[in-house]
């Protein structure tokens, strides 16, 4: 059963939660917890995670506890399965999908592992960040529009570059140490998380925000050009060009010849077809 929570009541509603999951796994509590929920397929990098986890348990001797949820791959599911025999109970899995059990570990973990090598948009991250559950995730596709890193300006999540043991494992201990050494930096970015809006309505407010701005710059542009094209015909060209203004360089001396302003219909018509000179100041 689900304790509900929200940002005010975090720290409790987790606690809560991850006594009733790690009571289900057998593990302590008191240490935090790395869930992974997802397909167990190459594009997640769910190959890398029997290796990822063994290193993290070598690299942090009971301080941190693992959770696999999901199906796929025979040999994955397989070493998976295997890895529970010597990871000492901080580490265990469900292989299969149960959907109460995907919101309990949300709702549970401290942390989210998402280490995909191919993720177009990413659900998993969205619903962590709801759940004020911290997502370590590659930088690739969606994710990086969705998790900034600690390190970065405005960041709330932990973030690497490749598919790689290495760099999955060197986000653990990050992460391990944000928790242990700076729990109440932890709890604000936690907090930060709960606030954000992934939204259709975010969204689609910001697509008519930007389609606004381009409608305005489209006619910004349009007007200038305009003008730009009708000075350049007024200006350019030599004599015949400036005489539109009802006088040369010598003075008025042609004033009485010219009608620049006459027929202004259709010299304006002329000038924005781009005719020449002599049909649009009168001329010869």
């Amino acid at each position: 059963m689900l304790f509900h929570y929200n940002k005010d009541n975090l720290v409790e509603g987790k606690r809560k939660n991850k006594e009733e999951i790690c009571k289900e796994f057998g593990m302590d509590s008191s240490l935090p917890l790395f869930s992974f929920v997802g397909r167990l397929v190459g594009e997640k990098a769910a190959d890398l995670l029997p290796v990822a986890i063994q290193d993290a348990l070598l690299h942090n001797p009971g301080r941190a506890n693992y959770i696999v949820l999901g199906s796929g791959q025979h040999d994955i599911e397989y070493q998976l399965k295997e890895l529970r025999n010597i990871a000492g109970g901080f580490y265990n899995c469900y292989i299969g999908y149960q959907e109460a059990l995907s919101h309990g570990l949300y709702a549970a973990s401290d942390f989210l592992l998402m280490p995909s090598r191919v993720e177009p948009c990413g659900l998993n991250q969205l619903y962590a960040l709801r759940f004020g559950t911290m997502p370590l995730v590659r930088r690739v596709c969606g994710l990086i529009d969705t998790v900034v890193d600690v390190g970065d300006a405005g960041g709330y999540g932990l973030c690497f570059n490749e598919a790689s043991v290495w760099d999955i494992t060197y986000t653990v201990r990050r992460a391990i140490h944000l928790y242990d050494n700076n729990p109440k930096e932890y709890a604000t970015y936690c907090k930060q998380m709960m606030e954000l809006d992934f939204s259709w309505n975010k969204a689609a407010a910001n697509y008519i925000q930007l389609y606004q701005q381009l409608k305005i710059k489209n006619m910004a542009i349009r007007t200038i050009t305009h003008a730009t094209e009708i000075l350049s015909v007024i200006l350019g060209g030599g004599g015949r060009g400036r005489q539109v203004f009802g006088r040369t360089r010598s003075g008025w001396g042609r004033d009485r010849q010219m009608r620049p302003w006459g027929g202004g219909h259709q010299r304006a018509h002329n000038c924005r077809a781009g005719g020449d000179y002599a049909t649009m100041t009168g001329g010869d």
